[in-house]
C-alpha cells in the first residue's frame, strides 16, 4: 500500500510563525519607552527664605496650575510630595515635606499646606553627604494618587542655599529629554534626534553629542525653537549594544534658566525589513479547464511514496505553503536620566547630568511581549509534537 508523502509545510509554518512571535516579544520588551517627566509648572512657597534647620521646611504652597487629569478617574491626584533634587545629577532625590490627601488637585491652581518632620538641612544631607551644603537646588512637587508612588508630572521651584539660610530665587529649572524618529531605525539609515526642552519659553542651544570608542564626537549645536531641537544623525551603523547620545543645553541667560543635559541610547538593527511575502491565491487555478474524474476510484492512495510531493495536474491542486517569515534583529532606544545644572551666580553651584537607562518598557509592553512569547512557545510546540507523530507514523 502506498503512503501518502508527508505535508512539512504546517511544521516550517508554525516554527515560523513561532520564531516571528519572539521577535515581536522582544522588540515589545525593548523598543517601549518609559513614562516621560511632565513639568506641570511652577509654585511658591508661603515664605520666600528661612532657616535649612526649620521643621516644618514651609508652612504652605501655593501652585500656578492643577495636577493633570488622572488616567483613571476613580484615583485622582489627591496628594503631594515635596523633593529636593541632586544639583549634580538631577537623577536623584531627597523627601522634604508633603501634601497630606484631601481634595482632587487637578481642577487649577491649589493652596496647600505643607506637613513633614524633616528640615531642608537633612534632606539636602542626604544628597551631598558631609560636603558643603551651598548652592542651588530645584525643588520638586509630584502630584499623586492615594495609592501610587509615580512622581511623573510635578511642578518647580529653585532655592538658593548659602550657610544656614535658603532664599527662592527666580532662576527656572529646564527639563530635557530626547527621542528619535524613528526610534528603532535600521543600519544604513538614518535618525531624527528631538530634544524637548521646558519651560518651552526657554531660549538657548542644544548640542548633540555620541560618544563612540571612549570618545564625545559632535554631532549638531542647535537652537532651540518653541521648546524644540532637531538634528539628524545619518549613516548609522548595526550597534546591538546601543550609541549614547549625549544632549546638552545651554541658556542663553543663565541666571533666567538653568542648563541640563540628558543622555540618551539608540540602539540600530543590523538588518533591513525583509520584504513582506506574497500572500498566495487562495483558489488555485486549474491547468485547463474543469479536470475530470476517469477510473474507478479505490480506498487505497497511489501516490508515489516519495519523500518530495510531485505536483499532479489532474487531481486536487494543492495551496502553496506559506513562506517562513525571517525574523530579524531589533532594538529599542532608551532614554537616560535627566540632569540640569545650576548656573554660575553668586553662591550658586556648578552641576551636570548624568545618564543611566531609563525603564525599558511599560506594563503594557511587557504583557504584550509575555503574550507573543507565550504564543511562541505554543506554536513550536504545536510544531515538534506534528513532526514526533509524523516520524512515528512513517516508521510504523
Amino acid at each position: 500500500m502506498n503512503r501518502p508523502a508527508p505535508l512539512r509545510s504546517p511544521i516550517a509554518l508554525l516554527t515560523g510563525l513561532a520564531l516571528l512571535c519572539g521577535t515581536l516579544a522582544v522588540f515589545l520588551s525593548l523598543a517601549a519607552p518609559a513614562q516621560a517627566l511632565t513639568r506641570q509648572g511652577s509654585f511658591t512657597l508661603q515664605a520666600t527664605s528661612g532657616k535649612i534647620t526649620d521643621t516644618p521646611f514651609a508652612a504652605s504652597v501655593t501652585t500656578d496650575a492643577g495636577c493633570p487629569a488622572p488616567a483613571d478617574p476613580a484615583k485622582p491626584y489627591v496628594q503631594a510630595r515635596m523633593f529636593v533634587m541632586d544639583t549634580e545629577f538631577r537623577d536623584t532625590k531627597s523627601r522634604l515635606a508633603d501634601i497630606p490627601a484631601g481634595q482632587p488637585l487637578s481642577g487649577g491652581p491649589f493652596t496647600r499646606s505643607l506637613t513633614g518632620e524633616r528640615s531642608l538641612q537633612a534632606a539636602i544631607k542626604e544628597l551631598v553627604g558631609d560636603a558643603p551644603a551651598d548652592g542651588r537646588y530645584e525643588l520638586r512637587l509630584a502630584c499623586r494618587t492615594a495609592t501610587s508612588a509615580d512622581d511623573d508630572f510635578f511642578f518647580s521651584r529653585m532655592i538658593e542655599v548659602s550657610g544656614d539660610n535658603w532664599t527662592s530665587i527666580g532662576q527656572r529649572a529646564t527639563l530635557l529629554q530626547v527621542t528619535s524618529d524613528p526610534v528603532v531605525p535600521w543600519a544604513g539609515s538614518s535618525a531624527k534626534l528631538v530634544a524637548s526642552v521646558a519651560p518651552a519659553d526657554a531660549a538657548g542651544t542644544v548640542a548633540f553629542q555620541k560618544f563612540v570608542n571612549d570618545e564625545l564626537i559632535d554631532i549638531a549645536t542647535v537652537p532651540v525653537a518653541d521648546g524644540k531641537a532637531e538634528t539628524t544623525l545619518g549613516a548609522l551603523t548595526a550597534a546591538p549594544d546601543g550609541i549614547a547620545i549625549v544632549a546638552t543645553y545651554t541658556p542663553t541667560d543663565a541666571e533666567a534658566y538653568t542648563s541640563a543635559l540628558r543622555i540618551y541610547t539608540l540602539y540600530v538593527t543590523a538588518e533591513s525589513p525583509s520584504p513582506s511575502p506574497t500572500t498566495p491565491s487562495a483558489t488555485p487555478t486549474s491547468p485547463s479547464g474543469t479536470p475530470t474524474a476517469t477510473g474507478t476510484p479505490t480506498e487505497t492512495p497511489t501516490d508515489d511514496p516519495s519523500e518530495t510531493p510531485t505536483d499532479d495536474p489532474s487531481g486536487t491542486p494543492t495551496d502553496t505553503a506559506t513562506p517562513t517569515p525571517d525574523p530579524s534583529d531589533t532594538g529599542a532606544a532608551t532614554d537616560g536620566q535627566s540632569g540640569s545644572n545650576g548656573s554660575t551666580g553668586t553662591g550658586g553651584s556648578s552641576g551636570g547630568g548624568s545618564g543611566g537607562n531609563g525603564n525599558l518598557a511599560s506594563t503594557g509592553a511587557q504583557a504584550g511581549a509575555a503574550a507573543f512569547g507565550a504564543l511562541a512557545l505554543v506554536l513550536l510546540g504545536a510544531a515538534l509534537v506534528i513532526h514526533v507523530r509524523r516520524r512515528g507514523s512513517a516508521t510504523s
